[in-house]
């Protein structure tokens, strides 16, 4: 099985260092390639570079973890969502086949997501419109 290749995207350093730390240490399929607190360099990042999985961070400052992905052209990655808080996201992600982590992880919740990367194949824009529809956002 080959390594999955991912970005991690949250403005807080402790939250990045601690997944940073959690995936080296649980997940060696994975291979953390960037992280960023800034969305925009994100964005930028994706435009040039093709990844597995990306982590990332609901609530942050000028750009949301929807807007993010509302940005983007394409999706050719597993998305697993990670925030403190945000039930009805929760539920809806669930519901939509989008992983969903809630901080402070858990690496039993952390393995799973990561093995249900391995495994997917379903297009994530269909999944992100059902989304985003559910929480009230349109794609």
């Amino acid at each position: 099985m080959s390594k999955l290749k991912a970005i991690l995207v949250d403005d807080e350093v402790h939250c990045l260092e601690t997944l940073e730390w959690q995936l080296e240490n649980y997940c060696p399929d994975v291979e953390m390639i960037e992280m960023f607190r800034s969305p925009t360099e994100c964005i930028a990042f994706l435009e040039n570079n093709e990844i597995d999985i990306l982590f990332l961070d609901i609530e942050m400052p000028m750009i949301n973890g929807f807007e993010l992905l509302k940005s983007l052209k394409a999706y050719d990655f597993e998305l697993i969502f990670t925030t403190a808080y945000d039930e009805q996201v929760r539920q809806a992600s669930e519901e939509c086949g989008v992983s969903f982590l809630l901080k402070p992880i858990d690496k039993t919740e952390l393995l799973d997501a990561v093995s249900k990367a391995h495994g997917e194949k379903t297009e994530l824009r269909s999944r992100l419109k059902k989304l985003f529809h559910l929480v009230g956002n349109e794609l």
